[in-house]
């Protein structure tokens, strides 16, 4: 349209006319598919259609989503998903006898057949494509004999696998300790921690980390070369491992012995896959890259840094599908209350609203989150301890919430929806057209 003074305008939003919207621009409130129809002088021209959509606030608490009392009562140290979305939850004991390892279904209600009796920490664990899970950590595991150490199975219906009888009796030592786990895809594992003795006997070379069968039995063909406490630890697809002591962080082949390493700095925490060949890593000490400070960096696959996201006092990282960063600890920064999430070239997501969190303004409270992990749909069970979670004004959910993150595999359906809006961004439609008809 060369001369617009004469021009009318009408916008309809899903082919039904939208009352005063008459200006060439149209601001949105609600979603759907919006267009314009442009008119001079009896002859009318049709603009392409607009698909709106507005994306549900990733830190707000999943609708639906239900209180758990026993979780409520058990402050929760690791979360990891199973299949369909399903949380498996180690909180730490409460007392003998008390359950610390649960299963909360797909559709966010409580397993009732998941309530195994286990005295200690669990510190971690892994869950199995058919449903059952590995724990490890500072336990005694009760029940049907014999009576295991610091490791167990779990089957599908939440009963003890009594086949899996690794660390039986003494276990790993009197002072040992296995404090990770990571799966490989053939079923095998890896074990790790402070030990240095596996179902008895003295472990040599003496290196806290062993590779067991999917029965728990040790494959003698894996001897790590490293020794010292391991705080954390991935399996690698070729039968490798990534395994952090201290203050680096070690490549390791399929035989144990070491390829690579990186030191990082002192206080490393945590590893864990941020997309193929990336890896995310959390310290109580900051990285420093390109003049950005912070406690979380994503490693590239020659393990030197590429990325630090700028927050301090984090505990935990995780990656999203989309490259995003969501990042757990003790932090009150920029109003973010001990949880917050990045985009992938470091940034703040500012559609990762502030007005949830967990219920706590100080950073020295004891309250905090320890775990995260995303489910197939994008949303995010979260874990720590915490007296609740969102504005005051709701339903506390302390130390276990399931909040919405973000939808996966979002497409743009039709144009000119050429980007998307973060939550509280403005969305303005121009209207433009073209035609063989005068206008």
């Amino acid at each position: 349209v060369s001369d617009a003074s004469d021009v009318t305008i009408q916008w309809y939003q899903n082919g039904q006319l939208i009352n005063n919207a008459t200006a060439f621009t149209y601001q949105p409130t609600l979603a759907g598919t919006y267009y314009a129809e442009l008119s001079r002088n009896g002859n009318t021209i049709t603009s392409e259609v607009a698909e709106v959509k507005f994306l549900l606030d990733g830190s707000a608490v999943k609708s639906g989503y239900g209180f758990f009392a026993p979780l409520s009562q058990n402050p929760v140290k690791v979360i990891k998903t199973g299949p369909q979305g399903a949380a498996y939850v180690g909180a730490l004991s409460q007392g003998v006898g008390s359950g610390t390892l649960s299963r909360i279904l797909p559709d966010a209600t409580a397993d009732p057949a998941w309530a195994p009796v286990i005295s200690g920490t669990i510190y971690d664990l892994i869950v199995e494509p058919d449903g059952a899970a590995v724990v490890v950590g500072d336990l005694n595991i009760q029940g049907p004999a014999p009576v295991v150490t610091q490791i167990a199975r779990y089957q599908s219906d939440g009963t003890r696998d009594l086949d899996f009888q690794t660390n039986v009796g003494t276990g790993c030592g009197v002072s040992g300790t296995i404090r990770v786990i990571s799966r490989y895809p053939n079923g095998e594992l890896l074990v790790g921690g402070n030990f240095s003795e596996w179902n008895g006997s003295p472990l040599s070379p003496s290196s806290s980390l062993v590779k067991l069968d999917a029965s728990g039995v040790r494959i003698p063909g894996f001897n790590s070369d490293r020794n010292g406490v391991a705080v954390s630890a991935v399996a690698l697809p070729d039968g490798g491992a990534l395994v952090i002591y201290t203050n680096t962080v070690y490549q390791l082949a399929a035989s144990g012995v070491t390829v690579a390493s990186k030191f990082l700095n002192n206080g490393l925490k945590e590893i864990s896959s941020a997309g193929p060949g990336k890896w995310l890593v959390v310290s109580s000490q900051n990285f420093s890259f390109n003049g950005t400070s912070g406690t979380v960096a994503r490693l590239d696959s020659d393990l030197n840094i590429e990325q630090v996201f700028p927050i301090t006092k984090a505990e935990t990282a995780a990656g999203q599908a989309n490259g995003k960063v969501i990042v757990g600890g003790t932090f009150i920064s920029n109003s973010r209350r001990k949880i917050a999430r990045f985009l992938a070239d470091g940034s703040v997501d500012s559609s990762f609203s502030t007005a949830n969190g967990l219920r706590t303004f100080s950073e020295i409270d004891g309250n905090l989150v320890t775990s995260l992990a995303e489910r197939p749909d994008g949303s995010f069970w979260v874990g720590g301890t915490f007296p609740g979670y969102g504005p005051a004004n709701q339903v506390s959910h302390a130390n276990f919430v399931l909040i919405n993150g973000d939808p996966v595999a979002i497409q743009i359906l039709s144009e000119p929806a050429g980007r998307f809006i973060n939550t509280g961004e403005s969305v303005v439609l121009t209207a433009s057209a073209s035609s063989d008809l005068p206008l």
